[in-house]
This record gives C-alpha cells, sequence and structure tokens, in this order.
C-alpha cells in the first residue's frame, strides 16, 4: 500500500519536473555560454544521475551538490532563496542524495538554506556539514581563528540540528585542524554526539597526514574533503593513497576549479572585490593563458565523449578511484543539471591513462589560495598529552 508521503514525494517530483520544464528557456537565456553548452551534448530535463559511491560505509549519490555559494555567490551577488531551493529538490529528484554545507557557509545561513530545501525528503539524502572555525554561535560573526575545542563542537552541533531542522548530521566534518586541539578529543568529542545519535559518521578536510591516521585510530574516519582537480591535484601526493590504505573515501570540493575547468573564465576574466578568486595567483592574467591549456584539452574530450568541458572534469574525477565523489556547487539550475551528467560519462582505462598523461604534462602555474587561506591547510594537531 502506498503511503501518503510516498504519494506526496510523487506529487512533489512531478510538480518540480514541470516546473523545472517550463523554466527551460529561461535558464538558456540566462546561464549564457554554459546553457548552451549543456543543451549542445543533450542535458535535458530527464537527466538522471547515475550510480552510487560508498565513502567508507557510507553509501550516497556518485556526484554530491555543494551549496556553499547559496547564501552568496563568488562574485559577491545574493542568489534567489526560492531558486535555491529548486535547485536542491530538483537534483533529488534526479537522484542526487548528497548535500554539502558548513557553518561557516554565510555563516550559518547556508545551513538554513539546505535545511529548508531537503525538509520534504530528509530521511532520503546524506546532509554533510563542517565545524571548525572561530564562529559566535549567537551573532554568526566570525572571530579570529578556529576553535574545535570539544565543549564547542556539541555546542555549534546543536545549532547546526536546529538551522538544518534536523535531528541527526549524516557526515560532520573538521573544517580545518585547530592547532590548538588534539585530534583525539575531536574525535572523543564527535563519539559523543555519535553516542547520542547526533552524528552518524565523521571526517576531516584539508588535514595534515598524520593528523589524519591519528583520527582515524581514535574514530574510523568516513571521509576526508579537500580541494581536488585537474587544476589543483594536490591530494595525489599522498592524501589519496592514505585514504586507499585506510579505506576513507575522498570528496573533492572545487573539482572544477572555481569555475575555470566548465570554461566559465578566459584570458580576459577580471574578478570582483571580496571574490576570492581575485587573490589566487593561479587566476592572474599572467597565468591564465598557461593555464587555459587544460580548458583546451577538455575542449578535445568534450568533442571526443559528446560531453561538456565541466562534465569531463567530473568524469575524469570519478574514474580516479571508485570511492571518490566530488561536490560540484552552484547556483544555477542549468549547471546542476549539466554536473549529474558527469556521471553518465565514461572512460576505458585505456581512456584514463592517456588522459591522466596528457593532464599531468599540464604544469598550472600560480598558488591556489590566497597566503592568508593557504596558512590553514595541512596542518597537523598537536600531540596527545
Amino acid at each position: 500500500m502506498t503511503s501518503n508521503q510516498d504519494q506526496k514525494d510523487k506529487r512533489r517530483s512531478f510538480l518540480l519536473a514541470a516546473g523545472s520544464m517550463a523554466a527551460t528557456p529561461l535558464l538558456a537565456q540566462a546561464g549564457g555560454q554554459a546553457a548552451g553548452r549543456s543543451a549542445a551534448v543533450g542535458v535535458t530535463n530527464t537527466t538522471q544521475i547515475t550510480g552510487r559511491r560508498k565513502l567508507g560505509k557510507l553509501e550516497v549519490s556518485s556526484v554530491g551538490l555543494g551549496v556553499q555559494n547559496m547564501s552568496r555567490r563568488y562574485e559577491t551577488t545574493i542568489p534567489n532563496r526560492a531558486e535555491m531551493h529548486n535547485i536542491i529538490r530538483t537534483a533529488y529528484d534526479r537522484g542526487l542524495t548528497f548535500y554539502d554545507a558548513a557553518e561557516a557557509y554565510g555563516p550559518h545561513e547556508v545551513e538554513r538554506i539546505l535545511g529548508e530545501g531537503v525538509a520534504p525528503f530528509r530521511n532520503k539524502i546524506v546532509i554533510a556539514t563542517k565545524f571548525g572555525w572561530n564562529i559566535d554561535q549567537e551573532t554568526g560573526k566570525r572571530l579570529p581563528g578556529l576553535n574545535s575545542r570539544p565543549a564547542h563542537i556539541k555546542v555549534v552541533v546543536e545549532n547546526m540540528l536546529r538551522r538544518l531542522r534536523t535531528d541527526r548530521i549524516d557526515l560532520l566534518y573538521q573544517h580545518r585542524v585547530d592547532p590548538q586541539v588534539p585530534i583525539e578529543d575531536v574525535a572523543g568529542a564527535v563519539q559523543d554526539l555519535m553516542k547520542q545519535g547526533k552524528v552518524l559518521h565523521w571526517g576531516l578536510s584539508e588535514m595534515g597526514l598524520k593528523t589524519l591516521r591519528r583520527a582515524h585510530a581514535a574514530l574510523p574516519v568516513s571521509a576526508v574533503q579537500s580541494e581536488y582537480s585537474m587544476l589543483w591535484r594536490g591530494p595525489e601526493e599522498g592524501v589519496l593513497a592514505t585514504c586507499k590504505e585506510l579505506g576513507i573515501g575522498f570528496v573533492p570540493w572545487s573539482p572544477l576549479g572555481i569555475g575555470f575547468l566548465n570554461g566559465a573564465i578566459d584570458a580576459n576574466t577580471r574578478y570582483a572585490d571580496g571574490d576570492i578568486r581575485k587573490g589566487e595567483t593561479r587566476f592572474a592574467p599572467e597565468n591564465l593563458a598557461h593555464n587555459l591549456q587544460l580548458v583546451e584539452l577538455l575542449k578535445t574530450w568534450a568533442g571526443r565523449k559528446n560531453a561538456t568541458t565541466g562534465q569531463v572534469a567530473l568524469a575524469w574525477l570519478l574514474a580516479q578511484q571508485p570511492w571518490i565523489v566530488p561536490i560540484p556547487g552552484t547556483t544555477q539550475m542549468a549547471h546542476m543539471l549539466e554536473n549529474i551528467g558527469a556521471a553518465n560519462v565514461r572512460f576505458t582505462p585505456a581512456e584514463v591513462a592517456e588522459l591522466n598523461r596528457s593532464v599531468a604534462a599540464i604544469q598550472v602555474r600560480g598558488a591556489r589560495l590566497p597566503d592568508a587561506v593557504q596558512v590553514f591547510s595541512g596542518v597537523e594537531a598537536p600531540a596527545k598529552s
């Protein structure tokens, strides 16, 4: 017998699909070049995400959705909240089950948007969010540095649950390693939350390798989240091998290089004040012409695969390991549909080897992050006294 909730889910799916179809002409006009590319390679209103993957023991869709910019885009504009809900819900209707947020995004506001968006189907998806920056829990104001003190973590999680409108967090990451707090103490706080049913799995982001091993020994880690793409291949220098050894899943953030790999940036692109890319020298004019070789390579493969450059970039990540799950972020429906279509792009082993050789031959110039941000990556937690 069909439950009332199932009937509501089916009706919601029908209405969202119909609404998405009605919006397509407008999206094609507003989405510009990227939307046009999507239409050209057959991204349609019936695009469905394919496949499931494991992060440790946690099963998720093969591609997730990063919601970081749903309260404020990189270029500092504010997205329409109702449309963000529409993208979140349409992604679910197309088979996506993995949504990634953080208390630092907004701060706090992105978790509210996500909680509102997934409320009708909360129990059928995986919510990931992150703690660790020093953020005032009353005002949301960013304070200096980091804060992973156990008592603070527990307060943060209570507030996360309220903002996300849920009783548990499926995957809770430490956003950055706190150099003042032993990782064993962090793991202990998370374990307490697991015993209460408020957290189901945990992970780390941009941590040092020694800290990852210590964390996993203290409390099995399900996933590591770090930047990884053709534009930044740092995790290949030890992180991926460690994840494979320990049975930990890997979640690449910025898998499209903040718009670079899907063709949104060219040699003439300049950035607004407040846009993080303005401080990343890999996007500086003196480096862009060289780095755009990656985009030209992607265009060649896009033609071979009848796909977009962004889809090829995401499919390349998926082809590296079966436990890699990229989380491209977007605030445009057309781009979300394009991204989930990447799971349908397949490479033979010979093609993977060929593409890997071509990517490795292009040495990206410039730093991936501003110095003030980069200093928080690769940090090792202090020893447990």
